[in-house]
């Protein structure tokens, strides 16, 4: 060969492991990297798998320890994304981690123990390493951070991009130092604890982050100024962060190339200055509740792309955002905006407009020239009818206007030619227009909760529909054209008035889930038989009396659920379902289930509840695969013997049947975890009924977890404990009614037990080595034959304790004071007591509580004493225990003054205790000390902007002693102002919401009023809050005399009298107190009075 050509071969070569090393040292994308499958750590299952099969529960990317990890890695599939947790650590072989070289993902969980230098040296081998998180897991309920610091060994991860670690307080410098050095390191997340938390200067060494995400927890965040020197950041994310409300935001006009600026819910009231953020595209202030947003606010953000306004609190379009003509995305849901104004028409490029949970009765008629629209989202608002030109979004892709008032569609909206995805439920929809066909593109279309009685033959044009949901409606007919939907897969008929169905929707052949139930079957429409493809199909609920052979034909089946009908009988094709996962059967009058339900092998779970059962066939215990099975509310009386052939079983409910044994075979389920024979049921049963003893091969079963033997008057109980003793997994045993009249003796120590229920039984004596099992933490004794202290139930073992000691068993001497658990149990035992009315004994647990109570618990428990005197109108000895409570407040307070969080903790229980000491004085007639201790109480809020729940509640109080002292005009504004708090509550329970309802009708406001209760899901107002809104209606129209005031009370008299429910947790105080003060017309008066007599005589009766 010559030299010519062995230079050109050794270049090639060289060119070749060049390429070679530089593909091995390139980075992956974002999107490469989320691909990437996680490997986690796996406990090994003690139970073997069954034969020939491999174990369910074993990940193909579960791995046990490091060594065995390292073993498996594969060089064509080699480990590129990985969890490893402490447990892991803890085996040992860190060093084989380095094996990983292509890892690309390391999720590390540490705790003071795991994080070793030997660990950070392995990490830092991980050449291809590009995302690091750095998890500290706190032993007990301690959540400071250990002493955490990264070496420099670490800056040899050449490809690190991104950081997600805590840092304590004492290490944070060092820290950055080592991550200055990782020039490949963008994307920063920092926790930083303290209290207050501050985010250290030191973070202005790594000039190389482009994105930084600042997280805290609950304690005030404090950021330096310096933070403006990151020159190269683009992303800063501080959301859910309580800020410094003294932080100053210049800082962030120095960070020239930021694009994204996080600052949702970070309790801000004035927005930064944003002028010289002149690249910013996106900006997220959602849950902001107080901020407000000046016109000219976002005058030069020209940049600005996507706006995340939710949850402020905005009582009005911010005419600010209209603004910002290059806008693309604005969402601002969930505030009581009323309307949109006509300038939005302004946002010419807006693609995206959410506007969910707004108050809107209306909208601009401007809206329709936002033809640049893809997705618009008006749902949860009271819009009766779209009052632009639909049609002119003929852009639109997704359309969502559910839970609002609407009756018709305009027809326009067959232009939206484009749309991809339409939701309508939960209007009042009598109709469809035909042109609702000419959307020729809809995948998803959702018609649940309305009023129709009809679909548009039209619907057969939507051929690319793949969803559809026509759910609680009131249709009687499909239309035949239903069959032209060749690509659907998902069909929701459900809670309708159906009894047929039509022949073309056989031709469904893409349908894999049909929901039929709640319907007027009485037969299986043959259609059905066709759907070759369908894997779910819910029957429930209608009046089949048979199931036809042609299920047979359906063998894609993996879902069938024929629960509450009328079925006797099961056809024989059952067993052609092979592929069955589910099969729901419940509440039918089965008396049989044939042999061949044995050939549905991949069956898992299995439900038969409250049929007529006295005999399983043999064949069912071939379900080799069968995890669940419920039997409940049956007629057996005795089990399959091959029962232990069903391997994988877990959970086995047999509450209410007549078994009088369990097979020997059970001992074979050792995967059972679960296990219940008979229920808590009233009727009495006979004394010679029901299991005598447990099979003796129940102590194999060495995974179960909890054992429920219920009713069973006939059982052994010392055979019962002698065979538990043997099962280390037991975690919950109840003995309920089981006739048991001792304990045998058992070695508690060893016992795992954590939940033992042993009510109503025959028990008259209780072994104090009972309080030895270590785990033991709720004991239930209630119906026992016990002294009086202990025939109860207890949530802890210092309550059992306490009992034992009141009985005289054992005692407290040696139990050194403050200690919070018997002083838990004390007032436990007095709430026991206030609830027999035995008020002389609760008072003196009490007394015993605070006695070995902490000062801290103290607070609480004279306030809780206090309420106790409050309740049996012993209004001087309430105040007497609500002074204990506010002066130790304020004694404990001035010890922790400057430490905010501390002083929070004080001052809370404190405005609870003025609200209830103003509560008694009312009563006695001191209404201006009971307005003045509210007005305390709500300054004592102010000051940490407590939760708006108790503010409202605090208002609404003052308003009604404003209201008592005759200041109506006062108690107006306090009321408006409890209106504004309510109305901040997120996640509002049905009674805030109609309080709301009833402050708006005092204030004088029917018609905010009447917004108030549409916005109430419907689904929330039953029992007694279906007659509360009745009633609060009625009080509308009268005020609004919308019908004569006759007309209105024969109405709520007719409803009250279909309605027997009880209104729970109201009073008609704040109404009634109103009324005898306004200027109603008498008459009105008259029949207000009336309609709150028959509304209060649902109240309970009180002793």
């Amino acid at each position: 060969m010559s030299a010519c050509r062995l230079r050109i071969f050794l270049m090639i070569g060289l060119c070749w492991i060049v390429a070679r090393a530089s593909a091995q040292e390139k980075a992956l994308t974002d999107a490469e990297l989320e691909s990437l499958v996680i490997w986690y750590p796996q406990e090994k299952l003690r139970a073997a798998p069954g034969p020939g099969r491999p174990n369910p529960y074993v990940s193909p990317t579960g791995y046990e320890n490091l060594a065995e990890l390292a073993d498996r890695n594969d060089k064509t599939a080699p480990v590129r994304a990985l969890r490893v947790t402490i447990e892991v650590l803890k085996k040992g072989n860190i060093g084989r981690l380095a094996e990983l070289k292509d890892l690309r993902i390391l999720n590390l969980e540490v705790d003071s123990l795991t994080a070793t230098a030997a660990l950070w040296q392995t990490v830092s081998q991980l050449q291809q390493l590009q995302r690091l998180t750095i998890h500290q897991r706190f032993p007990g309920f301690n959540f400071l951070p250990f002493s955490l610091s990264l070496p420099n060994s670490l800056q040899q991860l050449k490809l690190l991009e991104q950081l997600d670690i805590m840092l304590p307080s004492q290490e944070k410098e060092l820290t950055f130092t080592t991550l200055a050095g990782m020039p490949a390191l963008r994307k920063l997340t920092v926790w930083v604890n303290g209290n207050p938390a501050v985010l250290p200067a030191g973070v202005t060494k790594l000039q190389q982050l482009t994105s930084l995400r600042i997280q805290n927890g609950q304690n005030q965040l404090q950021i330096p100024s310096t933070l403006g020197d990151l020159k190269n950041l683009r992303e800063l994310d501080v959301s859910y962060q309580r800020i410094d409300p003294k932080t100053d935001w210049s800082f962030l006009s120095r960070l020239s190339e930021l694009e994204t600026l996080r600052l949702g819910s970070t309790n801000l009231t004035v927005l930064p200055d944003l002028r010289k953020l002149t690249r910013l595209e996106t900006l997220d202030l959602q849950g902001n509740r107080q901020l407000t947003i000046p016109d000219g606010t976002f005058s030069d953000l020209n940049t600005l792309e996507k706006i995340n306004l939710d949850n402020c609190y905005l009582r009005q379009f911010p005419m600010a955002v209209v603004q910002l003509g290059n806008l693309k995305q604005l969402t601002i849901s969930n505030n009581p905006l009323g309307e949109l104004p006509s300038a939005i028409s302004s946002l010419r490029q807006l693609n995206v407009l959410q506007a969910n949970s707004c108050q809107l009765h209306k909208l601009p008629e401007s809206l329709g020239e936002l033809i640049r629209l893809k997705s618009l989202g008006l749902s949860g608002n009271q819009l009766d009818t779209l009052n632009f030109d639909l049609g002119q979004l003929s852009g639109l892709v997704s359309l969502s206007i559910f839970n609002n008032q609407l009756r018709y569609l305009p027809a326009s909206i067959g232009q939206l030619a484009r749309l991809d995805q339409l939701n309508l439920s939960g209007n009042k929809l009598v109709r469809l227009p035909e042109s609702i066909g000419d959307l020729i593109n809809l995948t998803s279309l959702s018609l649940s909760m309305n009023q129709l009685t009809e679909l548009p033959k039209s619907l057969g044009k939507l051929v690319r529909l793949n969803r559809l949901d026509a759910g609680q409606n009131q249709l009687q007919r499909i239309p035949t054209e239903i069959g032209q939907l060749w690509q659907l897969r998902l069909l929701t008929l459900s809670d309708n008035k159906l009894a047929q169905l039509p022949e073309g929707l056989g031709k469904l052949d893409s349908l894999n889930s049909l929901y039929l139930n709640k319907n007027q079957f009485t037969t299986v429409p043959d259609a059905l038989f066709r759907l070759k493809r369908l894997r779910e199909l819910n029957l429930s609920e209608n009046k089949l009396r048979s199931i036809p052979a042609g299920l047979g034909a359906l063998s894609n089946l993996a879902f069938l659920v024929l629960a509450n009908n009328q079925l006797t009988t099961l056809p024989v094709e059952l067993g052609k379902l092979t592929k069955l996962h589910q099969l729901l059967l419940d509440a039918n009058p089965l008396v049989q289930l044939p042999e061949t339900i044995g050939n549905c092998r991949e069956l898992m779970t299995f439900f038969a509840r409250n049929t007529k059962l006295k005999v399983l066939p043999e064949g069912i215990t071939r379900l080799d695969k069968l995890q669940m099975i419920d039997l409940s509310g049956n007629e057996l009386t005795i089990l399959p013997a091959s029962l232990g052939n069903m391997i994988e079983l877990r959970n086995l409910q047999l509450g209410r049947t007549r078994l009088l044994a369990l097979p020997e075979s059970i001992g074979r389920l050792a995967r059972l975890t679960n296990l219940q024979v008979g229920e808590m049921e009233e009727d009495t049963p006979n004394e010679n009924t029901g299991l005598r003893q447990l099979p003796d091969s129940i102590v194999y079963c060495q995974e179960l977890n909890s054992l429920q033997l219920t009713n069973q008057p006939s059982l052994d109980g010392e055979d019962v404990f002698t065979k538990i003793s043997k099962l280390p997994k037991l975690r919950n045993l109840t003995l309920f009614h089981c006739n048991i009249d001792r304990l045998p003796t058992l070695d508690w120590k060893n016992l795992n037990l954590q939940q033992l229920s042993l009510m109503r039984n025959r028990l008259a004596e209780l072994p104090v080595e009972i309080l030895e099992a270590p785990q033991l933490f709720q004991i239930a004794l209630y119906d026992n034959l016990l002294p009086q202290p202990l025939n109860t139930n207890f949530s802890s073992k210092d309550a059992l304790r306490l009992a034992m000691s009141e009985a005289g068993l054992l005692s407290l001497d040696k139990i050194a004071k403050p200690n919070r658990g018997v002083a838990t149990s004390y007032v436990q035992m007095a709430f026991q007591k206030a609830g027999q009315r035995n008020w002389s004994e609760a008072f003196a647990s009490f007394e015993k509580a605070i006695d070995y109570a902490s000062d801290t618990m103290r607070i609480v428990l004279y306030a809780q004493r206090a309420d106790m005197h409050a309740f049996r109108q012993e209004y001087h000895e309430a105040i007497a225990d609500y002074d204990r409570s506010i002066q130790l407040t304020s004694q404990l307070s001035k010890g922790v003054a400057g430490q905010t969080t501390l002083k929070q903790q004080f001052e809370q229980p404190a405005a609870l205790a003025l609200r209830g000491r103003a509560n008694a004085k009312a009563k006695l007639g001191q209404l201006e000390a009971a307005s003045a201790d509210i007005e305390l109480s709500l300054q004592k809020l102010d000051l940490f902007k407590a939760d708006p729940q108790l503010t409202s509640s605090l208002l609404t109080e003052q308003g009604r002693y404003l209201t008592l002292r005759n200041k109506v005009k006062e108690a107006n504004l306090s009321y408006r102002k409890a209106i504004e708090e309510y109305e901040k509550l997120p996640y509002a329970n049905p009674g805030s919401k109609l309080t709301v309802v009833e402050l708006n009708i005092i204030v004088g406001q029917p018609d905010q009023a009447r917004s108030a209760l549409q916005r109430i899901d419907k689904r929330e107002l039953t029992g007694g809050f279906a007659i509360l809104e009745k009633y609060l209606e009625s009080s509308i129209q009268v005020q609004k005399s919308e019908k004569p005031d006759s007309e209105v009370l024969k109405e709520l008299t007719t409803f009250l009298a279909s309605h027997n429910e009880r209104i729970m947790g109201w009073s008609f105080e704040l109404y009634e107190n109103w009324l005898s003060r306004s200027n109603l017309p008498t008459e009105k008066q008259t029949i207000l009075r009336q309609m709150t007599q028959l509304a209060k005589e649902r109240l309970p009766k009180m002793d």
